[in-house]
């Protein structure tokens, strides 16, 4: 490859990245494969989020019950 043309090939992507540089490039659609691992990984976030959720409220009730136990 000569000057001249790299220089050609330069001044094309020169060009490319300011007609480009406005735009807001928008996200690729993922593979099925990858769609299936973020939906499996967005359950399992949930179902995790629910179970903490459980958790916490089972411990709250221990102790509204042990404070009107106390109660006179």
């Amino acid at each position: 490859m000569d000057l001249a043309a790299a220089q050609e090939i330069d001044s094309t992507l020169d060009e490319w990245a300011w007609e480009l540089s406005g735009q807001v490039p928008a996200p690729a659609e993922p593979r099925p494969d990858e769609a299936d691992r973020q939906v499996r990984d967005y359950v399992k976030d949930v179902i995790r989020d629910r179970a903490a959720a459980e958790r916490e409220l089972e411990r709250l009730k221990g102790y509204k019950s042990a404070l009107t136990e106390q109660a006179p």
